[in-house]
């Protein structure tokens, strides 16, 4: 709209100039001033509550952010995170945000794989196979916005599961020694857990699985 404004406003022999450096210099200033903070207050909220739910006992704490872990990379704002990531290995030499949203994210496999294996169409199948695959290496962004997130019913399926994974993550006191890798690379900083890590998973997997494939039906 800025940009069809200016066209009626500035002469066509400077369009080509002044119309994308004025519409690019308010935007960026409107991303500074406006944007940027509310962005930046969003993500403190989040790391904030974040930190709070990792206090709680029994596992309720990591049933809640294994839960919604991924609609804040929905969001885009999940890396906000890493500084928390990097602070629990400061300060305790281990990670347990790692252990409960490795369980997230393979749930969003599990059901992207359920998705596929009651699709009929062999071209879709495959389609959404090859979305699902990353998940498995802990890249969602396919699996979300190729399948679960576009039926909206897997996508609501897989955060039960990652709730479900991250609630006996952190029941179990699941941590990583280091950070950054989830699901199948993310095996090398649970050596010592390995049984823990892959019951986690199996859980996160499991039930996105089992609640897709036994509720959703590709025609929705």
């Amino acid at each position: 709209k800025l940009q069809k404004a200016l066209k009626t406003v500035v002469p066509d022999i400077i369009d080509l100039i002044v119309t994308p450096f004025v519409t690019l210099f308010i935007s960026m200033i409107l991303g500074i001033l406006i944007i940027g903070p509310i962005m930046h207050s969003l993500e403190t909220t989040i790391f904030g509550a974040v930190s709070a739910f990792l206090q709680m006992p029994m596992g309720i704490g990591g049933f809640i952010v294994g839960g919604l872990q991924q609609v804040i990379v929905v969001f885009g704002v999940h890396h906000v995170f890493n500084a928390l990531e990097v602070q629990l290995l400061a300060t305790t030499g281990v990670d347990p945000f790692n252990a409960i949203i490795t369980g997230a994210i393979v749930a969003q496999g599990g059901a992207a794989v359920a998705v596929a294996m009651k699709t009929q169409d062999p071209k879709k199948r495959a389609l959404y196979i090859s979305s699902a695959v990353p998940a498995f290496l802990g890249i969602t962004e396919p699996a979300i916005f190729g399948i679960n997130l576009r039926f909206m019913k897997p996508f609501l399926y897989a955060l039960v599961g990652g709730a479900c994974a991250g609630g006996v993550a952190s029941f179990l006191h699941l941590a990583g020694t280091g950070m950054g890798i989830t699901v199948l690379p993310g095996t090398l900083l649970y050596l010592d857990h390995l049984l823990e890590y892959v019951l986690v998973n199996l859980i996160g997997f499991g039930v996105a699985f089992g609640l897709t494939f036994t509720l959703f039906k590709p025609e929705e």
